[in-house]
């Protein structure tokens, strides 16, 4: 089974952790997006600090911003905090 099917979000996600570290940032970024659409909200989160760091990645504070409003909309907390609340 492909590590990043639908029943199988978090083994999406801890893949892209595998592969993301400095200049990094691009082969992790489509598992991190896969992981967030499957609804893992701890890679919602990751795509969100990648994004807004912009490290290896096209720099898009806004979709991090709104990525990280999803993921503490559904409670992840480090989401929550980076927001301020």
């Amino acid at each position: 089974m492909h590590p990043c099917g639908p029943s199988r979000p978090r083994a999406c996600y801890e893949a892209a952790l595998r592969l993301s570290g400095p200049d990094r940032g691009q082969r992790a970024l489509p598992l991190f997006e896969r992981a967030c659409d499957l609804g893992e909200m701890d890679a919602c989160y990751a795509l969100a600090r990648l994004l807004e760091d912009g490290k290896g990645v096209e720099h898009r504070p806004d979709q991090a911003r709104e990525l990280l409003q999803r993921a503490c909309r559904a409670q992840q907390q480090a989401a929550c905090d980076a927001l301020g609340h």
